[in-house]
């Protein structure tokens, strides 16, 4: 795993522990201080009950499935038959070797190493590239030199400076071959799993599994897309600044308890490991500071006006869920490491989103 792709981790696992209270021991700082001011006296909400959101709610096909069932195909594939007589399809397995270059110059890790590169047309793209699942090599023949233009994605996360930039891949097709796939029938179901015993109850299962994964896939897109607009409908007038402050030194604490647990010092770890300079972090610091003390407020003042309370069996529940996927022994252990009031504000924000979830008016994506 490269260096950047540890920076989003790190990132990601220091705002996630922030909101969990997990990084101050109980009894040390305190909650946020967000039980001490009024949020109306900072905000005005604007609509919160009855958003619209758009949200890909389609149901799971018989194609999704039939698509799972030729990856399963694929996967037990034990032979290949070289192709040398027709122009590249989907299914068939390619081996190209390619350089990426920016600029006109080369790419760091844009290179295929020795041997070259199978590639899946239309089941699996470059690792950590740009290109989708292969279609742009169909039609097209072995020995074939050509040249790639694409567009690294805005959220390019393996190479963060590479995000939104065009690049140039000229790739080689060395050889096609086409995998000979197993017959799918039940003695087949039955070699892969010890669940289903024929084929229209391995077909029944994974359209089940796909429709769970999707469902919650459709929540958090809700979750996500309902709770940002209300953000946007909120007026801030002006910010407790010592919630500011409170949030702001709560983001240093964290790296600086990150860092110790890497064995550096906070200067080292925001340079070498999330890849700033210590002013671009006191810059994004102050941000996430300002950001997070207008979401507390928003969470406070919707739960106020909705009469959201956390009941003692809800926080029970909270408690048991995260001492189990958190590793603890017990609840106990997980409470002497939480700070139970940033903990019990976290259980309550995610309530209160919930709520602007359920309520949302949900309007199905456009294709």
């Amino acid at each position: 795993m490269g260096i950047k792709m540890k920076k989003c981790i790190c990132i990601a696992g220091i705002t996630f522990a922030m909101g969990l209270g997990l990084l101050g021991c109980r009894g040390e700082n305190g909650g946020s201080g967000l039980n001490k001011v009024n949020p109306d006296d900072y905000i005005l909400l604007g609509e919160y009950k009855g958003v619209e959101i758009q949200a890909d709610t389609a149901g799971v096909t018989d194609e999704n499935v039939e698509d799972m069932i030729q990856r399963e195909l694929r996967a037990e594939s034990k032979e290949r038959i070289e192709i040398t007589d027709r122009p590249i399809e989907r299914g068939d397995i390619v081996n190209i070797t390619f350089t990426g270059a920016m600029n006109g110059e080369p790419i760091e890790g844009g290179s295929s190493a020795a041997g070259g590169y199978d590639l899946e047309v239309g089941y699996t793209s470059f690792a950590g590239f740009p290109i989708s699942a292969g279609e742009e090599l169909m039609g097209r023949e072995a020995g074939e030199t050509f040249d790639l233009s694409l567009t690294f994605p805005e959220s390019y996360i393996m190479k963060p400076e590479y995000a939104g930039k065009d690049v140039v891949f000229t790739i080689t097709i060395n050889s096609i071959k086409k995998p000979v796939l197993p017959e799918f029938n039940d003695q087949f179901v039955q070699s892969i799993s010890d669940k289903y015993k024929t084929t229209e109850e391995y077909r029944q299962g994974i359209k089940a599994n796909l429709q769970a994964s999707k469902d919650d896939s459709i929540r958090n897109e809700i979750l996500v897309g309902a709770w940002n607009t209300v953000v946007d409908n909120c007026t801030v007038n002006s910010l407790p600044e010592e919630l500011v402050k409170s949030n702001y030194e709560k983001m240093y604490e964290s790296v600086a308890l990150y860092a110790a647990g890497s064995n550096v010092d906070t200067k080292e770890y925001i340079e070498n490991y999330l890849q700033k300079t210590e002013e671009e972090f006191q810059k994004e610091a102050e941000e996430f500071a300002r950001q997070n003390t207008i979401e507390s407020l928003i969470v406070a003042s919707i739960s106020e006006k909705e009469n959201l309370k956390l009941t003692d069996e809800e926080m029970k529940e909270a408690v048991s869920s995260y001492t189990k996927q958190l590793g603890y022994q017990s609840e106990d252990e997980f409470k002497e490491n939480t700070n139970m009031e940033s903990f019990h504000e976290y259980i309550l924000t995610n309530k209160v989103k919930n709520f602007i979830a359920d309520n949302a008016k949900v309007i199905q994506h456009k294709n």
